[in-house]
């Protein structure tokens, strides 16, 4: 009986320390994916376009060209990390912006102002899953009442993250499915 006592003590602790060390290599993962995350933040609030392109995952990268990534840097310049906090699948990223506007018949910038903006990010092997990219056509596509333009950019986001809460409310929001 003695025996069998010390075996079960034995058995018992030996899952205990299999279930802590589990937990904590768990945690330490997505310890590391959201200082990733942070990093990615920093970069974008020091303007350091390449270093953030980067950073992409490779789907977020073959979907948009560096150039248009450029423009959205530029577009939702990051000033302000505010928080990062862990969702069920994505990392939701607050953060305050300066938002700029187009002119409707131009290119041409007219009005500057800071504003709090979130984005859902994950990671996966090859980076930081990034769809929001298309925002900046999607955002062109809608002053300028050009649906099919808006539907290409939802389209991409989607292909990139087809589970990114603000892409898909996006979609609903403009009618378009990712089909």
């Amino acid at each position: 009986m003695d025996l069998l006592l010390k075996k079960w003590s034995l058995v018992s602790i030996f899952v205990l320390v299999l279930i802590s060390s589990s937990c904590i290599r768990f945690s330490s993962d997505e310890d590391l994916e959201q200082e990733k995350i942070k990093q990615f933040f920093e970069m974008r609030v020091a303007g350091n376009t390449e270093k953030t392109w980067n950073m992409l995952s490779n789907e977020s990268r073959s979907v948009f060209s560096v150039e248009e990534f450029k423009e959205y840097s530029f577009i939702y310049k990051v000033s302000e990390i505010i928080e990062i906090t862990k969702g069920k699948d994505h990392f939701e990223v607050k953060y305050y912006y300066y938002d700029k506007k187009y002119k409707k018949d131009s290119d041409e910038l007219y009005t500057f102002y800071i504003t709090e903006n979130i984005e859902n990010l994950k990671i996966d092997k090859t980076g930081i899953v990034f769809p929001y990219t298309g925002y900046t056509s999607l955002r062109k596509g809608i002053e300028k009442g050009d649906m099919e333009k808006v539907g290409v950019a939802i389209r991409k986001m989607l292909k990139i993250d087809h589970n990114n809460p603000d892409v898909l409310k996006s979609a609903k929001d403009m009618g378009v499915s990712g089909h």
